[in-house]
């Protein structure tokens, strides 16, 4: 299996929100996939170090709404960034706009050896963090309008 098939298997795998264990890779080269994270690690380790040792991560979450859709606070989902700059809504569908979500959440809520192997898999292309499904998240702001109130993942 070539570096780039791995590489697009991994971020599938990662994509449908699954957690990377050694039996997700079980017909990859263990040897190989190890070379490819080991790459990155160094990359991931230096970014995600101060984030680890706070007791919470200010996130940031771009969620594409039409009309006067409202966000749902139980199901702000798992893909987040830390980055004020980076939030992007991917999914984007007809008209609307992309609201930007900021918010904390406890640092053992986040999925840090997912969020290191997106970011030795991607490099820094994304600062994507993932926050494990229904984690507590204390929204601060939506839009830029000041709030306080608690949702999950």
């Amino acid at each position: 299996m070539t570096k780039e098939a791995i590489i697009r298997k991994a971020m599938r795998i990662l994509a449908e929100g699954r957690e990377i264990s050694p039996g997700v890779y079980a017909d990859i080269d263990r040897e190989e996939l190890q070379d490819i994270l080991a790459s990155g690690a160094s990359v991931a380790l230096r970014e995600l170090a101060p984030l680890r040792r706070r007791a919470r991560v200010r996130l940031y979450r771009a969620i594409h709404v039409s009309g006067r859709e409202q966000i749902d606070l139980n199901h702000l989902g798992i893909y987040w960034t830390w980055s004020a700059e980076s939030p992007s809504a991917y999914w984007e569908r007809g008209a609307g706009r992309a609201i930007i979500v900021v918010g904390t959440v406890a640092s053992n809520d986040v999925d840090w050896l997912t969020t290191a192997a997106l970011i030795a898999l991607r490099s820094l292309d994304e600062l994507e963090i993932r926050v494990r499904p229904q984690a507590p998240i204390r929204v601060l702001s939506i839009d830029d309008k000041k709030v306080v109130v608690q949702g999950r993942a």
